[in-house]
């Protein structure tokens, strides 16, 4: 949206609400000087910036994006009227009156001179619906069709033009108001005149078809219909507190509240007369006597106006019967009868009057004596009655439907018979109206569209009903079966005096509505108020109560849960200043909430995805048909989002993973000292051996030396050392290559041989496929076996025997088989049990089996030690198998290796 100030410069709001200055204001205040106060007649904001803009005296110029001033049009032009834009736009150079100025660019792209008839000072232009335009220079309008134009001269100057949704063009005069006319023929007299006296200056028409004016000294005027006039007390009137209205030959009549009677001609002239009420009491009634061709009036005394003045009538002596007694009638309302005279409903029962005289009275006879507020001669001569309930009386007889039908049991304010129809019509004071045909009832009231079931009056003509309660005036037309076809509604919001209805009264162009507040009369021949749809926007978003900028979609943290969202109906038909609305926040809850408030709050809102809907309903019932809304998102806590449970649950298990780890190390740890309690004792076992080896072999040494046998002794020593320094050199280690470990069992086995004569021979082999240098086996495992062979087998046998060690591949592993072809495991443990001397103790078969246990925990692999007999084929033993069985991969079991270190 653009402005223009008094000095020239220009301001734009954008949507957000902020308003900027033009960023060339300086440079055209420089240029043209605009500080003095020029009036602008145009000016055209475009998107790229730049801007056209028109200056009284100073013609028209353009600044385009750079903010270079250029000036449009022939300056030697007094006046321009440029139809070619989306509006007309004006232009006005010199301050001088030239005759031959006005220059007028049409639509079609030709371009029109006309005269001007004064020097301007105020122009106006505006494009028709029809094509046709106008244009204004003070009093002068020129209408233009095609290439030709008329000149119409108006009261005063111009100050304004203007064509509403009708089509009906609106002249605003300087000091005359807003004169409405119904085409471009200004030389015909003006529909209406609004606002006599004032300085008009501009004038909309909004969307509900309301108008407002601006006016120079009395501030802005809203009228929301042109179809309603009001009178008051600023009409002439009396009084604004009305109870009767009566028209007859284009006289309205109307009774207050404060017992007086005016008249309202056709020209708006007001009369009051006299009134003959003892007391001050309202007018109940006012109708019209074809006999005395005067105007009845009924308050606490009956009179009639005639001749401009008031006669009482009771002064007549209306006799009963023909009695002397007089009565006060106090007609609330007053029919004619089928059999002659009249029907009065009255304060006090109903009375039947023919001729002046009254012939019946229910009061009287004690009949009926509650207040009769209506009646109604049905085609059976029966008289229906509206009273504290519906009654009906014929023949002599009054029957309280109200006993009959609940519904019937309400104040009844006014009954009308449809002949025709053969139906009833009935306004009650809490049940609505009500068409009773003897067998069914129809029932009108605010379920069906009514403003209230609280009906003063009714006015029935073909299949339209007006009805008039104390909330204001409803039109309802009625089907087939009396079916509601549509509703309209007037109140206050749609230009009615007042809503509190008293009365009204039917005339084939308009309708008179007497209210508390004054008179109001609705032109029925035009056409209805429009009543479309009202138009709602969400106008704040508070969160946590503050507010916040809104967007289509906002992203709001856990915390900022407390929603507070501002919402307007963009409509000024308000009854009392409030309108109906229904939201509904979706995510929280679908069902539709109801208040007049505007503003919703919502208060600890959970995480998750919410759009809030509202709609309006304005004073005539109608929804909007688009709703209004916001959607926002409030997000998790970070503690219960995916990504923080999956961190989370990271965390937990890179902390089980610790503790399982720490754990781990702690049970290696506790496996590690376990391991090296066993490796030690290996070690230690292993040490043991070397002493139980070399006290062996000093015994053998010693022998040699007795027998003073000095070749043998020192071949033997010679040996002995070899063997020795391979013992000393892998005493220390926990394993050694294959090589090794033959090469020291060959040495072993020639001691041995030597030092028992040649009671053995022996042979070492080892399958190809096995590395020797690459694979390593337990240091000094082969050797005690080998030993135990020889003196447990060999040595007892008579004759020479023979030891076989084979090394052999199985799979993973690696056989060491220790053949001897001696007596026997069996025959061994007999000699030893016989002789049952301590000889040679089998020590080293022992501590060979602790070490292959230890082996086993320490290196988590099988180590295998097997037995086995052999026997010829008589049975009889030759010899004995042993099978040492070792991991293949015993030297890539780099932790034991480790811990050895």
């Amino acid at each position: 949206m653009w402005f223009l100030t008094f000095s020239g410069k220009m301001f734009f709001q954008k949507k957000n609400g902020c308003i900027h200055p033009f960023l060339y204001n300086r440079e055209i205040s420089e240029k043209i000087n605009t500080n003095k106060g020029h009036i602008k007649y145009s000016f055209i904001p475009f998107s790229d910036s730049s801007v056209m803009i028109s200056l009284k005296d100073k013609g028209t110029f353009f600044v385009n994006k750079n903010g270079t001033l250029s000036s449009l049009y022939n300056q030697k032009t007094n006046v321009v009227f440029d139809f070619r834009k989306s509006s007309p736009f004006i232009s006005h150079c010199l301050n001088f009156y030239d005759k031959d100025g006005m220059d007028i660019y049409l639509s079609s792209g030709g371009r029109l001179h006309a005269e001007l008839k004064v020097a301007p000072t105020h122009l106006y232009a505006l494009k028709l619906s029809n094509g046709k335009k106008i244009i204004s220079t003070d009093e002068y309008l020129y209408v233009i069709s095609g290439r030709q134009y008329k000149v119409f001269a108006m009261d005063d100057g111009v100050l304004g033009l203007f064509q509403d949704k009708s089509g009906k063009i609106w002249v605003l005069l300087n000091g005359k108001g807003a004169w409405c006319y119904q085409d471009e023929d200004f030389s015909k007299k003006p529909l209406l005149k609004l606002l006599n006296g004032e300085t008009v200056t501009s004038m909309i028409q909004d969307y509900e078809g309301a108008y407002w004016f601006s006016t120079l000294t009395s501030g802005v005027c809203y009228i929301p219909s042109l179809s309603i006039e009001n009178y008051t007390v600023a009409d002439g009137l009396p009084s604004s507190k009305i109870s009767k209205v009566f028209v007859k030959d284009s006289v309205v009549w109307v009774g207050f509240l404060d017992a007086f009677v005016s008249s309202i001609s056709p020209k708006g002239a007001v009369k009051t007369y006299k009134s003959y009420s003892k007391y001050k009491t309202y007018v109940k009634w006012l109708g019209y006597s074809k006999d005395d061709r005067a105007m009845l009036v009924s308050s606490d005394q009956l009179y009639e106006i005639k001749d401009g003045k008031s006669i009482p009538m009771e002064d007549k002596h209306l006799l009963f019967k023909g009695k002397d007694e007089k009565t006060s009638l106090l007609p609330r309302a007053v029919i004619p009868s089928k059999k002659g005279g009249y029907w009065l409903a009255s304060n006090r029962g109903i009375k039947y009057i023919k001729e002046k005289k009254v012939f019946y009275d229910s009061y009287l006879t004690n009949e009926f004596t509650g207040v009769s507020y209506s009646c109604a001669e049905d085609k059976k001569g029966g008289l229906w009655i509206a009273s504290n309930s519906l009654w009906y009386y014929q023949s002599g007889k009054f029957i309280n439907y109200g006993l009959i039908n609940p519904v019937f049991n309400v104040d009844i304010s006014k009954v009308f018979y449809d002949e025709k129809a053969a139906v009833l019509w009935i306004a009650t004071k809490g049940n609505g109206l009500l068409l009773y045909d003897g067998l069914r009832i129809i029932e009108l009231g605010e379920s069906k569209g009514l403003l209230s079931n609280v009906i003063a009056d009714f006015e029935v003509e073909g299949n339209e009903v007006w009805i008039g309660t104390n909330k204001g005036v409803n039109r309802v037309i009625l089907g087939r079966g009396k079916h509601v076809l549509s509703v309209l509604r007037y109140n206050t919001t749609h230009g009615l005096v007042g809503n509190d209805i008293r009365d009204l009264c039917l005339t084939s162009k308009f309708l008179y509505v007497a209210t508390t507040s004054g008179l109001s009369r609705i032109d029925r021949l035009k056409e209805p108020y429009l009543s479309p749809s009202p138009k709602v926007v969400v106008s704040a978003f508070k969160v946590n109560d503050k507010d916040t900028l809104t967007t289509t979609h906002l992203h709001l943290k856990h915390n900022q849960n407390f929603i507070d969202i501002r919402f307007n109906a963009l409509t000024y038909k308000r009854e009392n200043g409030r309108v109906t609305y229904r939201y509904k926040l979706l995510g929280l809850s679908d069902k539709w909430f109801y208040t007049e408030e505007e503003s919703a709050r919502f208060y600890k809102l959970e995480p998750g995805s919410y759009q809030f809907v509202v709609e309006a309903k304005n004073n005539d019932g109608f929804w909007s048909k688009s709703s209004a809304g916001i959607n926002f998102c409030i997000e998790k806590p970070f503690w219960t989002t995916w990504w923080f449970q999956g961190l989370l649950l990271l965390l937990l298990c890179l902390i089980l993973y610790g503790i399982m780890r720490a754990r781990i190390m702690v049970l290696r740890k506790l496996s590690l000292y376990e391991r090296k309690g066993n490796l030690w004792k290996n070690q230690s076992l292993s040490l043991q051996m070397n002493p139980h080896f070399i006290f062996n072999t000093l015994n053998s040494i010693q022998l040699f030396i007795l027998k003073c046998d000095v070749e043998s002794s020192l071949y033997y020593l010679s040996k002995f050392s070899i063997l020795m320094r391979k013992t000393l050199e892998n005493s220390n280690k926990i394993k050694i290559s294959l090589k090794e470990e033959l090469e020291g069992l060959a040495l072993y086995l020639e001691l041995e041989k030597l030092r028992s004569e040649g009671k053995f021979t022996f042979d070492i082999s080892c399958d190809e496929d096995i590395n020797q240098t690459e694979t390593y086996i337990p240091t000094l495992l082969i050797q005690p076996f080998v030993e135990n062979s020889i003196w447990h087998g060999i040595m007892p046998k008579v004759g020479a025997g023979h030891i076989d060690v084979k090394i052999v591949h199985s799979g993973t592993y690696i056989k060491c088989c220790i053949t001897d072809d001696g007596i026997g495991r069996a025959k061994s443990l007999e000699l030893k049990q016989n002789r049952n001397t301590k000889g040679h103790t089998s020590f080293a078969t022992r501590i060979v089996s602790r070490r292959m246990q230890l082996l086993k925990a320490l290196y988590k692999k099988e180590f295998g030690l097997k037995y086995a007999d052999l026997y010829d084929s008589t049975g009889a033993p030759c010899g004995t198998e042993v099978v040492i069985i070792v991991p293949r991969d015993f030297r890539m079991m780099k932790e034991v290796n480790l811990i050895a270190e």
